[in-house]
């Protein structure tokens, strides 16, 4: 499969095939590995089809980095950044944001109907003792419509996750693992 001129690994290719399917996917992989080539085409495909997608990050360096990205290859009206001390375009279809403003948006019963996916990089921030009930209760809240995109290096226990968002969700929730690294960890 080739997105944007690149061949695909296999483990990219595979996960968009999730997603072509309308499954929700469990990107496991290496830092530095591609993961973020699945969420890309997650973003392009729904701005393609009219609809919205929000990435969520944990961290306000990310956010900010992702935000900067996404304007370089959607354009600026396309993409805005919703944090707790920053709002940029607030109804773009493509919204960087942090995981606790869109469990917000949800426990205030926004509408979310126009909504393709949630991208939730450093989903493993679902063990994070102070911050991971809000991990939980987006992914519990989201309607069944959207689809899920979770990213991470570091989630140990992921075919258990799996289970138990298939379980919540009442969608299937496919793996998605890679285990070579990119950029191998030498000195």
């Amino acid at each position: 499969m080739e997105y944007r001129g690149f061949t695909l690994d296999h483990f990219q290719s595979q996960a968009i095939e999730v997603l072509k399917r309308g499954d929700s996917v469990l990107v496991s992989a290496p830092t530095g590995t591609g993961k973020t080539v699945v969420a890309d085409w997650i973003v392009e495909t729904a701005m393609q089809n009219q609809q919205e997608v929000i990435y969520t990050a944990p961290i306000k360096a990310l956010s900010n980095q992702k935000f900067r990205d996404y304007v370089e290859l959607f354009g600026e009206n396309n993409v805005g950044l919703v944090t707790g001390d920053l709002v940029v375009r607030r109804d773009a279809p493509c919204r960087v944001m942090t995981t606790e403003i869109l469990r917000n948006i949800l426990l205030c019963g926004k509408s979310v109907d126009k909504l393709k996916a949630v991208i939730i990089d450093e989903i493993h921030f679902l063990d994070d003792r102070e911050r991971g009930t809000t991990w939980e209760e987006v992914l519990i809240y989201l309607p069944k419509h959207v689809q899920i995109v979770g990213l991470s290096a570091t989630l140990a226990n992921l075919d258990e996750f799996a289970d138990w968002l298939s379980f919540v969700r009442g969608q299937t929730v496919t793996v998605v693992k890679e285990h070579k690294r990119a950029v191998p960890l030498s000195y």
